[in-house]
């Protein structure tokens, strides 16, 4: 166990004289603090406010387990100031109690869906009727918008492998709409609607990348604000910056990095797969407007299959299914099985 906890003597101390269900539980805190503690090499009980929001944030935990964990945080860094190891006597409740911690953090974590207008607002493509409480900054970039588009609407790929291999002159037939999908082991074909035809024809002529700033960024030597984009064949092109590698695809580590700098962007825990699981329920909701039952069979011939996914078990699928269902109605507003009677 020590090899996965940060200080495991001082954490081994702290612990001597807590009950085994304590024990277990900050052990739990501690395994998942680790990797953090190693990146900023500090002890947990060494965070600062910023520190502890990026840990629990990061680690999306529900209600009850963030309160938890935020109250043992609490009694470890009180410990630890007792014993003389922090270096700051000051820790980050004296300011802020656990409620209000709780709140700022929770409505950041957790977050698995979007609905179609949020991710409309990320395309710049959504009409504001003056009531939304809920609002997302347009994306600077043509490239991005498009990555956020074709994600949501199941194209992606191992290791964004489908988005990387997407080629204008070999993959896209501009008179039927129909893409050819290239995956690390497998070839698909999709037809797309119009406007992402549309927008695959804007990306085309866009020449530069704006690169998204935020306070780290002009912390750092690199204060360029916009670059220049690669010519190629490849939907998705690479920079001009530096010395330019061989080739003229972007890599995975680049897509990643894109997504990353978007979600600082627009003050969100953005991933790819929560793009995906927010086009995956919008796919859903379609789906039962025309009269299709949320179920183990839907989710495995008609959902997944759209998403590249045909290797699904039944359990796998009736887990899906019911996930799906709930989101329908804590998202959309709608209860599939009042629809049903």
């Amino acid at each position: 166990m020590n090899k996965k906890i940060y200080q495991y003597g001082k954490k081994e101390d702290f612990l001597s004289n807590k009950t085994d269900g304590d024990k277990n539980m900050y052990w739990w805190i501690f395994s998942k603090a680790f990797k953090y503690e190693q990146e900023k090499s500090k002890d947990l009980y060494d965070f600062k406010y910023n520190d502890i929001k990026e840990f629990l944030e990061k680690e999306k935990l529900n209600k009850s387990t963030l309160n938890n964990s935020l109250f043992r945080i609490k009694k470890y860094m009180d410990w630890a100031n007792k014993k003389g190891y922090k270096y700051l006597k000051a820790t980050p409740f004296d300011d802020v109690s656990i409620k209000e911690m709780e709140q700022t953090i929770s409505s950041k974590v957790g977050k698995k869906y979007y609905t179609y207008d949020q991710i409309k607002m990320l395309l710049g493509e959504y009409k504001s009727n003056g009531t939304e409480t809920y609002k997302l900054p347009e994306l600077n970039n043509i490239q991005d918008k498009l990555m956020v588009q074709l994600m949501f609407i199941g194209i992606k790929g191992k290791k964004y492998a489908e988005l990387v291999n997407l080629n204008y002159k070999r993959d896209i037939d501009f008179n039927t709409n129909t893409i050819t999908l290239y995956d690390e082991n497998s070839t698909r074909e999709v037809q797309v609607p119009q406007y992402v035809i549309d927008f695959i024809n804007y990306s085309r002529e866009e020449t530069e990348y704006y690169r998204y700033m935020n306070e780290d960024s002009t912390n750092t030597k690199n204060d360029q604000l916009i670059y220049e984009l690669q010519d190629s064949p490849y939907v998705f092109r690479r920079v001009r910056v530096g010395r330019s590698g061989k080739s003229d695809q972007i890599s995975p580590d680049s897509i990643n990095k894109r997504i990353k700098a978007i979600a600082t962007y627009i003050g969100e825990n953005l991933t790819s797969s929560e793009i995906e699981n927010s086009g995956k329920l919008y796919f859903a909701k379609v789906l039962h407007e025309k009269g299709y039952e949320i179920n183990k069979e839907t989710v495995k011939n008609i959902i997944f299959p759209r998403f590249n996914r045909f290797d699904v078990h039944d359990q796998h699928a009736y887990t899906n299914a019911r996930k799906l269902k709930q989101a329908l109605k804590d998202v959309y507003g709608i209860d599939t099985e009042k629809a049903k009677s």
